[in-house]
């Protein structure tokens, strides 16, 4: 976990853009560790939620931070830290059981400051819509409504991209 830690953020404290759409092996290689050509994803397992914990900040990449907890609650607390990292309004993820736990769902689903709330799918996927996600359009550019500084706060499609007059 700490050689991985050293090279997610650049000397600037930003993303270090070597590591943006790397496969894990090649990540892994960048940190002096030795893993499968084959593996998928680098899973770190950390505590902080805060910005000094690389591990907490969007990677662009399939390296993962792993939180263990006792409580919901103390879940759903670390969760909504770190969409005020950086994630507001953009996209949250929760799996679950659907049908026993409906009452979490919600509980989540209000707490967290974003656009989309995925219930059981990927989030870089699902987000998206479209084959993942039949309930949101499909398209690349996601608002994040005024939570994260946006004028929409849904997936931005060509209705977005045009000028519309009205006359009273």
């Amino acid at each position: 976990v700490d050689k991985v830690r050293k090279i997610i953020l650049n000397e600037k404290g930003g993303l270090n853009a070597n590591m943006v759409g790397q496969p894990a092996y090649k990540i892994a290689e960048m940190a002096g560790v030795k893993v499968p050509v084959g593996a998928k994803v680098l899973v770190g397992e950390v505590e902080s939620v805060e910005l000094e914990e690389p591990f907490s900040h969007e990677k662009l990449s399939p390296v993962l931070a792993m939180y263990r907890v006792k409580t919901f609650d103390e879940a759903l607390t670390k969760a909504c830290r770190l969409i005020e990292l950086g994630g507001m309004g953009h996209t949250s993820v929760f799996y679950t059981d659907q049908i026993k736990s409906t009452e979490r769902i919600a509980r989540f689903g209000a707490a967290m400051k974003t656009a989309r709330t995925l219930i059981n799918m990927p989030a870089s996927q699902g987000a998206i819509g479209d084959i993942y996600n039949f309930r949101l359009a499909p398209s690349l550019t996601l608002g994040c409504g005024s939570w994260g500084g946006n004028s929409v706060s849904e997936n931005v499609g060509p209705k977005h991209l045009i000028n519309v007059k009205s006359g009273a």
